[in-house]
């Protein structure tokens, strides 16, 4: 997928991109078959929802299958691989007052 100008769903730009792609890791599934939705457009529709601060359910649907997007972005923090590289934010802590 290339992306010459952003829009209201795609705002990640070529050259961004391809300093971060490797650190997301290879989407799950059948090896050799296409993914049913490459972690650009998870990650693209992560941005969108940060933005506008969306359900899950409720991502346009241009992204995929919204459950996929939600799952996968899950695998990502449970690794923990994209927040080793500094890609994504680190997940909030709860801090407990006496």
């Amino acid at each position: 997928m290339t992306i010459s100008t952003p829009d209201r769903l795609h705002c990640l730009e070529e050259e961004p991109w391809a300093h971060i792609k490797d650190s997301f890791p290879r989407a799950k599934g059948n090896k050799g078959f296409q993914p049913e939705i490459f972690n650009r457009e998870v990650l693209e529709a992560v941005i969108y929802r940060s933005r506008t601060g969306c359900p899950w359910r409720d991502l346009p649907k241009e992204y995929g299958y919204w459950h996929a997007i939600y799952m996968r972005w899950t695998r990502w923090h449970e690794i923990q691989s994209c927040r080793q590289s500094h890609v994504l934010p680190p997940a909030p802590r709860t801090t407990r007052t006496a």
